[in-house]
């Protein structure tokens, strides 16, 4: 997984005037993830936690989850924050919203 855009991603949000409720990071496309790029999801989750920002993953393949679990990244997140589909991540953010 290539994270190179992470640290843009994160300077964007930093000059918006206020952080987004949610953050839904879509792992679909993502066919391997070592452990550089466990180590910067787990930071970005951390940061973005801190700053009142919910993180929800979706659509990770077999082998992603695998290394997100045994990475203990699914800890970090709320309960069901880890969905098979897009759709599933939006209605498991609603009981969140506030």
């Amino acid at each position: 997984m290539f994270f190179g855009a992470i640290g843009h991603f994160e300077r964007v949000l930093l000059r918006t005037n206020a952080d987004p409720k949610t953050l839904i990071i879509r792992l679909r496309h993502v066919l391997f993830m070592g452990i550089t790029g466990l180590l910067t999801l787990a930071e970005v989750i951390g940061k973005m936690q801190k700053r009142g920002v919910w993180v929800l993953l979706c659509e990770p393949n077999n082998r992603i989850l695998d290394k997100l679990r045994k990475a203990g990244l699914l800890v970090m997140l709320a309960p069901a924050a880890c969905s098979p589909t897009f759709r599933d991540a939006l209605t498991s953010f609603a009981p969140y919203q506030s």
